[in-house]
């Protein structure tokens, strides 16, 4: 069997990557500095880890990164990529995960199962006892009490909005919705959105929570990474060294007009 190519950037799609990274500037927000950096902080693995990049680049301690996953294939995937930064991989379902890792409480968790909006698994989402939580769901294909209520609260409205006043009418109450299509240039993918949800603000407060629609290439995120200095976009953006490399190799070698990518320390 062919192994899979962990480092292909086509493995998450651009709006997916802003949104992760917004995601996380949000989450950050809500926290008071000394707990996000040093957590801990719930997130689900997948081979290209992409929460552990953002997070390690934003400084969040790699002790206080807990990345789990199910699949210990992914897992090992995973890391691999982060051998040696001192993230904690462990293999099991987020909703052991209290009992698994031995924490009480999380500053956040970030739960993305890259699934349909469904009760079963936003009551799951809901026994998490976290400061922030961010829980990531398509907006299409939903079954049962999901679909009617989505699609009557979101009647001729942001395809959105219906699943947000979903999540807050049964007690999820987020206070902002985040949704992109998750597509490339050469596939077209699906509608997704990330609800983020704080104790730290009044139930009663947020009752229209704010909707962002982020709209992202692949081009434009190439160009930014390409002409950045050091390594600090392609780390946010989950981009192996070797491929921004790469990539600038490619803008001298064709003659592309010469940029500063590098700094000065370098």
């Amino acid at each position: 069997m062919k192994k899979k190519d962990i480092s292909n950037y086509r493995g998450e799609s651009p709006g997916k990557k802003e949104t992760r990274i917004l995601g996380w500037e949000m989450i950050k927000d809500e926290l008071i500095p000394e707990s996000f950096i040093q957590g801990p902080h719930l997130v689900l693995a997948s081979q290209f880890a992409g929460d552990v990049s953002v997070l390690l680049e934003m400084g969040v301690d790699p002790k206080g990164i807990h990345a789990i996953d199910r699949d210990k294939h992914e897992l090992a995937a995973a890391r691999s990529r982060f051998e040696g930064s001192g993230v904690n991989f462990q293999v099991c379902d987020f909703e052991a995960a209290h009992s698994v890792l031995d924490i009480d409480v999380f500053e956040s968790a970030f739960i993305d199962l890259c699934g349909p909006l469904s009760l079963k698994t936003l009551r799951s989402v809901m026994k998490l006892r976290t400061k922030v939580t961010g829980y990531e769901f398509m907006c299409c294909r939903e079954q049962g009490s999901a679909a009617r209520l989505s699609r009557e609260a979101g009647r001729d409205e942001h395809p959105s909005k219906g699943r947000l006043e979903f999540l807050r009418l049964h007690g999820f109450n987020p206070f902002v919705g985040i949704y992109y299509v998750s597509k490339t240039e050469t596939t077209k993918g699906e509608p997704m959105c990330l609800a983020l949800s704080s104790s730290n603000r009044d139930r009663q407060k947020v009752k229209t929570p704010q909707l962002i629609e982020i709209n992202a290439t692949y081009k434009e995120q190439r160009r930014r990474i390409t002409y950045s200095k050091g390594d600090r976009m392609g780390n946010l953006y989950n981009i192996p060294k070797e491929t921004v490399a790469g990539w600038r190799s490619w803008e001298v070698r064709n003659g592309k007009p010469k940029r500063r990518w590098r700094s000065k320390k370098e």
